[in-house]
C-alpha cells in the first residue's frame, strides 16, 4: 500500500474570516473595532486577541467623550477651582489605548520585527544616528560653537 501524498494530508487554506465585535459594544466602539480590524489582513487576529481589541475599542470611545466633556465643560471645575476630572479619565483613556495598540501590534514601532530594526540601523554607529548629532541640533538651535 502507497502512502498518502503531503499534498493529500494537508488542510485546505481558505482565507480567515474576519473577528465580528460583539454585540455588547456601543456603536462608536463598534465602529472602531471593525476599523481597527478591517484595516488589517484577515489573519492578523486571532480569536484570543477578542478582549484586548473589546477594551482598546472602548478605551478609544472613553478619550473621546472625556476630550469632548473637556470641551464642554471646561477644563477647570468652576465650583471648587480644580482641574476637571475629565482630565483623569481622558490620561488614563489614552495611555490604556496606546498600551493595547501596542500589545495588539497596531502602533507601528510594535510591528517592526527586530530584524527590521536591524536593517534600518546598520552600518550607523550611535554617533551618527539622527537623535545624537548634537551639531546638527546646534545649528538648528542657531547656537555657535563659542555660545554654549
Amino acid at each position: 500500500m502507497s502512502r498518502p501524498s503531503k499534498a493529500s494530508l494537508s488542510v485546505i487554506q481558505g482565507s480567515s474570516p474576519r473577528l465580528e465585535p460583539p454585540t455588547s459594544l456601543s456603536a462608536a466602539s463598534r465602529s472602531v473595532f471593525l476599523r481597527a480590524v478591517n484595516n488589517n489582513a484577515p489573519e492578523f487576529f486571532n480569536p484570543s486577541d477578542m478582549p484586548l481589541l473589546v477594551a482598546y475599542a472602548e478605551a478609544v470611545v472613553r478619550a473621546a467623550k472625556a476630550r469632548r466633556m473637556l470641551d464642554l465643560h471646561g477644563e477647570v471645575d468652576e465650583k471648587r477651582g480644580w482641574p476637571s476630572a475629565w482630565f483623569t479619565v481622558l490620561s488614563k483613556s489614552n495611555a490604556d489605548t496606546i498600551a493595547f495598540g501596542r500589545q495588539l501590534r497596531l502602533a507601528p514601532q510594535s510591528r517592526m520585527t527586530d530584524e527590521q530594526a536591524r536593517r534600518v540601523n546598520k552600518g550607523r554607529s550611535a554617533a551618527t544616528k539622527p537623535h545624537n548629532d548634537r551639531d546638527a541640533l546646534m545649528r538648528a538651535l542657531g547656537v555657535e560653537e563659542g555660545d554654549e
